[in-house]
């Protein structure tokens, strides 16, 4: 009897620690549905709309704990990248192609991340790319492949630095940046 009690006490202090305490199963109630989302989720995504101007009350579209986490993720993400926009720091990249193109080529394992610049409507700006190791590119912005003569043609690329996957993972793990990267950075991170 008292081997049975401790036995069920047991499964309902694992039971517990399953739903309390493991990461893949916090959300799950046991009848398999996703908990609603929290009070503090929804608060939280009120004041990220909020911060960013968005007028449509995304706090009400959510309905549970996961949704909610996604959509504060995706909140954040928008802030970040509307951070960057307005960058006052002629340095800093317009948008995400540095970020978006690094990520692209280490999931490659081969090829090379290119720094350079391409023409825009308006004037020519700083950007990255990838050449994969079949020769096509590889262009983050669309994230459309380009024979090479067409990437030419379209975009009038000028290569300023071309790097290997171990130099491109040396340099964002030390400058803490995913580019652009100066020469300078360069002699320091990768010793050209």
């Amino acid at each position: 009897m008292i081997q049975q009690t401790v036995g069920a006490m047991i499964k309902l202090m694992l039971a517990r620690w399953v739903m309390n305490d493991m990461p893949h199963a916090a959300g799950l109630l046991d009848n398999g549905y996703e908990r609603p989302a929290t009070s503090g989720q929804i608060r939280y995504i009120a004041v990220l709309c909020q911060r960013l101007e968005i007028t449509m009350p995304y706090e009400g579209q959510v309905k549970t704990f996961g949704e909610a986490g996604r959509m504060i993720t995706e909140l954040k993400a928008e802030k970040k990248h509307r951070k960057r926009l307005e960058s006052s720091n002629p340095n800093t990249a317009t948008g995400t192609c540095y970020e978006d193109a690094w990520r692209f080529f280490i999931k490659q394992e081969g090829g090379y991340l290119i720094h350079g610049t391409v023409i825009s409507p308006i004037k020519r700006t700083g950007h990255a790319w990838v050449e994969t190791d079949a020769g096509f590119i590889w262009e983050p912005q669309t994230g459309d492949y380009f024979r090479y003569n067409a990437w030419q043609a379209a975009a009038e690329p000028i290569e300023e630095a071309r790097y290997t996957p171990e130099e491109a993972a040396i340099m964002v793990a030390r400058s803490g940046k995913h580019g652009p990267w100066t020469a300078e950075e360069r002699t320091e991170h990768i010793g050209r």
